[in-house]
């Protein structure tokens, strides 16, 4: 693992062996299919000259390679047909998400109002942060009750490392019907959300939280407010033709 530091962009970033690390933990989730795809996916993204394209770091809007990232079923603000959509791979143990999520995000959203469209998917980093699949799991079941973002806020606004007791807590605090919080965090429709996601995100050339797609654009790292409203506009122009 290294703290990614260019500028302002800081990141939590996994090297090769945390990713295989990862693989073995998506075993757990989808059993033996998962370690296959796990596995698969690191070969793709260290092996093929399309992979090393795409997980390349980018110096600015203009150079990130546009790529199709799934935003069906995902939780998310703002309108379906907003020009502009931010989708944001995070890691609720991730003290750079808490940062952009805390500090920068809502200024920048609120300032853009019906023009973006924010989606989370996630990007647990299980080899270096112990309750990161935990709190996306729940986070996963917070969704299922309508509860998303009330859920995702809470894990987010506390400083400390969480645990099983907090996750627990934090579904308390937001209201959830606690039993079938419990039923779900065990279930497979949880473990199999999170699971896809992070295929998904290696696919993309994902290897740190929080990395951001503007419009297909990735930009790794908790940009500053200046810099990610920087991003907003060229989307926008770039939607106007």
């Amino acid at each position: 693992m290294r703290i990614h530091r260019e500028g302002d962009r800081l990141a939590i970033v996994l090297n090769a062996n945390h990713a295989m690390v990862v693989a073995a933990v998506l075993a757990g989730l989808l059993g033996g299919a998962g370690l296959f795809l796990g596995i698969r996916t690191v070969q793709h993204l260290r092996g093929s000259a399309a992979a090393a394209r795409l997980a390349g770091d980018t110096t600015g809007y203009a150079e990130a390679v546009p790529a199709a990232v799934r935003t069906a079923d995902r939780p998310s603000r703002g309108p379906d047909d907003a020009p502009v959509t931010i989708v944001e791979f995070t890691d609720y143990e991730c003290p750079f998400c808490r940062r952009h999520a805390t500090e920068i995000l809502p200024a920048v959203l609120a300032r853009y109002g019906d023009t973006v469209r924010y989606v989370v998917r996630n990007f647990p980093l299980a080899a270096l942060h112990p309750f990161a699949i935990a709190a996306a799991e729940a986070a996963e079941c917070a969704y299922g009750q309508g509860h998303f973002w009330e859920y995702h806020d809470a894990l987010l606004s506390e400083t400390g490392p969480l645990s099983d007791a907090g996750i627990r807590a934090r579904a308390a605090a937001v209201g959830l019907d606690l039993a079938s919080f419990e039923g779900c965090r065990h279930g497979e429709e949880a473990r199999t959300a999170v699971a896809r996601d992070l295929l998904d995100g290696w696919e993309l050339g994902v290897n740190g939280t929080p990395t951001l797609f503007i419009n297909g654009r990735r930009l790794r790292g908790a940009k500053s407010a200046e810099e990610l409203e920087r991003y907003i506009a060229l989307a926008l122009k770039d939607s106007a033709g």
